[in-house]
């Protein structure tokens, strides 16, 4: 194996008496702090990092997008969810669809489909229901104004997305299919090439078509009234009141389905991609059906309160690494950080295990008798481990959050003017 780094990451915790937000961002995180400093709860935080997230990472999350929140509030007795996973559009006909006889691996292996159409383009949009799941979210759960949390994201939508070179990374990973989808080019790929921050410049920032217009309406538009209609990121916070919120939410793909709408700057996902191709199989595609999904959301108790929360991004990945955490600190009493730094596993495939090659010696010669094992490096491009965030609250009434080591961006943030 050829090793594509020579050191030691390590990502900084964060303790507090007041709220903790944990995101891929830290940008973004500190905007849901903001939001617990003005008196908002763990659910509020979520939410206004999200809409956020749309603006300073939006391959991974955003209006376009779908989700899922747990959500255990201070004094309950037990945990909640908001469920805004994939649906199918009720206009969906699956003779659209039509296989060409080959594989076709994509977070998933399925059949191919003719011109990919089930992984970008128009066909592949499941129904975006992230902002109505948000606002779901809100009404039970939260104590700010809808406007106060959609603010700060118009702010960060109108200064363009800061490019530096992860960002060029991400959008040349996804430079071929944005460029077939003339919004998308546009916006994406100025002179046709990702964009680039010239070496003689310490930043500079890409326009993101009209989505601060946009935000600034689904703002404009004050408290959500019930009913209204509107790759992945997770986001953690805790509030100085001991209540957790988990949210997981995603465009699926990066970038999504690669399809801006230009009339809103929406990048859309590509959900359609989590159905099989195949007919007269249990996750087939259909009119308005469900998909199986991969996200795990959680939020632990002990003795009835809230303990923790954790959550990922990374497809198929997300489960193992979950339940790997929650182990760390559940069975093995690792603090917060320990548990973020410890080497994992993953076990995603059906016919394979990726051991992380800094795990003990004698882990790593056990793990290598099973079939399929291969030993890999935890790097932050190619992604081989879900990307993980938690926040814990001590017995004492501490808070403590960390994010993912191997996400460049993220960070634990919290409340200001809390000790």
């Amino acid at each position: 194996m050829h090793p594509t780094q020579n050191w030691e990451i390590r990502k900084p915790g964060v303790s507090s008496r007041g709220g903790i937000v944990a995101a891929q961002n830290g940008t973004a995180a500190s905007v849901g702090a903001e939001v617990l400093a003005a008196g908002g709860t763990a659910v509020d935080a979520v939410v206004a990092t999200a809409f956020a997230l749309a603006a300073v990472e939006p391959w991974n999350s955003g209006l376009g997008g779908i989700g899922f929140m747990v959500v255990h509030r201070a004094g309950a007795t037990g945990a909640e969810a908001v469920d805004f996973g994939p649906a199918a559009p009720h206009g969906l006909d699956p003779r659209a669809f039509p296989l060409t006889g080959e594989m076709k691996t994509e977070l998933f292996t399925w059949p191919r489909v003719v011109d990919d159409r089930n992984m970008h383009g128009p066909l592949s949009f499941a129904t975006p229901s992230a902002v109505r799941g948000y606002a779901l979210a809100v009404e039970r759960f939260g104590r700010l104004p809808w406007r106060e949390l959609v603010k700060p994201a118009t702010a960060l939508a109108r200064a363009g997305l800061p490019v530096d070179w992860f960002t060029t990374i991400k959008v040349a990973g996804a430079a071929t299919d944005l460029a077939r989808y003339e919004e998308s080019r546009r916006v994406w790929l100025p002179d046709g090439l990702p964009p680039v921050c010239p070496p003689d410049r310490d930043s500079m920032s890409l326009p993101l078509g009209r989505l601060p217009e946009t935000l600034e309406r689904l703002e404009s538009m004050g408290d959500v009234e019930t009913g209204s209609r509107t790759s992945t990121t997770h986001i953690t916070a805790a509030d100085r009141n001991g209540g957790i919120a988990a949210l997981t939410t995603t465009l699926l793909s990066s970038f999504g389905s690669r399809y801006v709408l230009a009339g809103t700057g929406i990048l859309m996902n590509n959900g359609v991609m989590w159905f099989d191709p195949r007919p007269g199989r249990p996750n087939s595609m259909a009119p308005g059906k469900r998909a199986l999904t991969n996200m795990c959301p959680v939020v632990a108790a002990r003795d009835g309160r809230p303990w923790f929360g954790v959550g990922a991004s990374g497809g198929r990945r997300i489960l193992g690494a979950v339940l790997q955490l929650a182990s760390f600190i559940v069975d093995f009493g690792m603090d917060l950080e320990t548990a973020a730094h410890h080497p994992r596993i993953d076990v995603s495939g059906t016919d394979q295990i990726g051991i992380d090659r800094r795990l003990p010696a004698g882990i790593v010669r056990r793990l290598s008798t099973r079939p399929g094992a291969r030993i890999v490096e935890h790097t932050v491009y190619p992604s081989r481990f879900a990307c993980p965030n938690l926040v814990l609250r001590g017995s004492d009434g501490l808070n403590h959050g960390i994010s993912d080591a191997m996400s460049p961006w993220s960070a634990a943030v919290a409340e200001p003017g809390s000790a």
